[in-house]
């Protein structure tokens, strides 16, 4: 059984908690700046996204390293 993914938006049309990378890509895909992360726990997605809105925005455990994700638009 693959485990379940969970994608914290910081920066894109509608800030929050994804199920999908197809809908945090919705809400960053061409918005200037926009990023998310993928966690496999729901509760580290929201700690890490609550962290960042207070004003810590680096620090991040996602599967990127520290690192927000930031979401490049490919042209097809």
């Amino acid at each position: 059984m693959q485990p379940n993914n969970f994608y914290a938006v910081f920066v894109g049309r509608k800030i929050g908690i994804f199920s999908t990378q197809h809908e945090a890509e919705e809400q960053t895909e061409s918005y200037p700046g926009g990023y998310y992360d993928v966690y496999t726990s729901h509760q580290e997605a929201i700690e890490t996204l609550e962290r960042f809105l207070m004003g810590d925005p680096f620090k991040t455990t996602g599967s990127n390293n520290g690192q927000y994700s930031q979401n490049k638009t490919m042209n097809k």
